[in-house]
């Protein structure tokens, strides 16, 4: 699908924002095939951007809670927690 109008993907947003920053993060202006293949590699999930494009979708939630007292037997992750009640949400 095509962007509409004068549309930009987020990670194109960020790019032209860190530019008229003045940051110079090589990160900043990675391609996001490069991101999404560091994300994948340091993630341990054992997959590169051509496999999870080929597989479609990975279970995040063992790996980024697995030592995690949050994580219920049914593995989902409450939200009422302790910093949440210190946010007002109105």
């Amino acid at each position: 699908m095509e962007p509409l109008g004068e549309s930009l993907p987020n990670q194109e947003i960020f790019r032209r924002l860190a530019k008229v920053m003045n940051y110079d993060a090589k990160e900043l202006f990675a391609s996001d095939r490069a991101l999404l293949d560091s994300l994948l590699q340091k993630s341990g999930v054992g997959l590169d951007f051509a496999a999870l494009a080929q597989r479609g979708t990975i279970d995040w939630i063992p790996r980024l809670f697995a030592n995690s007292p949050a994580l219920s037997p049914t593995r989902v992750v409450p939200l009422e927690h302790a910093v949440c009640r210190l946010v007002d949400p109105l």
